[in-house]
Formats: C-alpha cells, structure tokens, sequence
C-alpha cells in the first residue's frame, strides 16, 4: 500500500510531482502555513 511495507525499491514520480503548477501552490501553502518564505 503506497510503498509503506516491504523492502526499499526504486518507484517512479507521479505525474502530480512534475506538474509546475501544483509545485507552485504546494509552495505557497507551504509558505502561509510555516510563516516560513524562501524564493525559488
């Protein structure tokens, strides 16, 4: 069940993690939530 059991093994990303756009509110979330903002 997503990778949580078993030995390590190389897996792919998913297409979530290369989309620029959920990169971008995951950051921005990220920031408002911590109070933390760092530019990339």
């Amino acid at each position: 069940f997503r990778e949580l059991r078993g030995y390590p093994k190389l897996v792919d990303s998913s297409r979530q993690s290369h989309d620029r756009e959920i990169q971008q509110r995951l950051w921005a979330v990220s920031e408002e939530l911590t109070g933390v903002t760092f530019p990339v």
